[in-house]
């Protein structure tokens, strides 16, 4: 049987993509950081979405691990800064605490950009997509809504 001095996992390494800083927040409440490996063509939404991977390649601690993506409650990635600008559309923003299934809690600001007659938070959280914003000061936590037992406004 040949032998090779590179584990098969470690070819994901060699691809192109971002390394991206995350806390990880797994289905049954760990938390623990990690580093992603996102495909400079997708953002954080679309590797925890319904398209995304089955199982997603991340640095924990020192090892590589395969993580189901479906065991993954939400990602906070390093928050962005943005400046308003002329002819942005106006932004709901709602204060808010998100208890996931698994009993964790999660503080920040929900914002959103509201079409007519639909402001309300409860209207911006039932909207089709899988996976939702909570902005806190450091982190913007992508959530994934099957992983939420409720959203608190404050």
């Amino acid at each position: 049987m040949p032998t090779s001095s590179m584990r098969r996992s470690q070819v994901i390494l060699r691809m192109p993509v971002d390394h991206v800083t995350a806390s990880l927040v797994l289905q049954d409440g760990e938390r623990s950081e990690a580093v992603l490996f996102v495909p400079p063509t997708d953002d954080i939404a679309q590797v925890i979405g319904p398209t995304g991977q089955r199982f997603l390649p991340m640095i924990r601690g020192s090892k590589l691990h395969l993580v189901a993506r479906t065991a993954i409650a939400c990602l906070g990635v390093p928050a962005v800064t943005t400046l308003p600008q002329d002819g942005d559309l106006p932004l709901e923003v709602q204060a808010a605490t998100v208890v996931l299934r698994s009993g964790v809690r999660l503080e920040g600001e929900l914002r959103w950009t509201a079409t007519r007659g639909s402001a309300r938070t409860a209207d911006f959280l039932n909207t089709a997509t899988e996976t939702f914003e909570l902005h806190t000061p450091d982190l913007t936590f992508h959530v994934v809504k099957a992983h939420v037992a409720l959203v608190e406004e404050r």
